[in-house]
């Protein structure tokens, strides 16, 4: 929870384009195991999200 609430704040002082895919990517640190289908996930996501934002 700790670093959760820490990324959040790291996240406010870069830029708002890349705060998804920075905070996505810390709540996955934050959690007992990764996989790298999950980190693709994680950017196929952002990519997606980020477009459907254009």
């Amino acid at each position: 929870m700790v670093q959760l609430l820490s990324a959040a704040l790291q996240c406010e002082k870069i830029d708002s384009g890349k705060n998804l895919l920075i905070m996505l990517i810390r709540t996955m640190q934050a959690s007992f195991k990764q996989s790298w289908n999950d980190l693709s996930t994680v950017i196929f996501v952002y990519i997606w999200f980020s477009h459907a934002n254009l």
